[in-house]
């Protein structure tokens, strides 16, 4: 297949994504907040990017591992995380509403 190609179905692909995610984005921000109801579940939701474990976000929060872990079980139960790396939970919908990346 030419680079060309290649370069076109990534942009239909690029304009397809982006036209699901605004069809989407307030009753998904809606859903994600019930879940995500406090300042610290947000952070949380913030840092699940696959590349941090478990520990590493209850470091840099400072609140304990549990508290993170029993977030990922309610998370993990509304299939929203993907914890194939174990130990390494990554968001399986690559979303944060705007005004939490403002209130950090």
């Amino acid at each position: 297949m030419s680079e060309n190609k290649i370069d076109a179905i990534l942009d239909e692909l690029v304009r397809i994504r982006r036209t699901l995610e605004f069809m989407v984005e307030d009753r998904f921000k809606i859903y994600l907040s019930e879940v995500a109801s406090t300042t610290e579940r947000k952070q949380i939701w913030i840092l699940l990017d696959g590349a941090k474990t478990t520990a590493e976000i209850a470091d840099k929060l400072k609140i304990t591992q549990r508290s993170v872990q029993r977030f990922l079980k309610q998370l993990s139960g509304h299939n929203l995380i993907d914890t194939k790396r174990r130990g390494y939970p990554r968001r399986k919908i690559d979303y944060i509403p705007q005004e939490w990346i403002s209130s950090d």
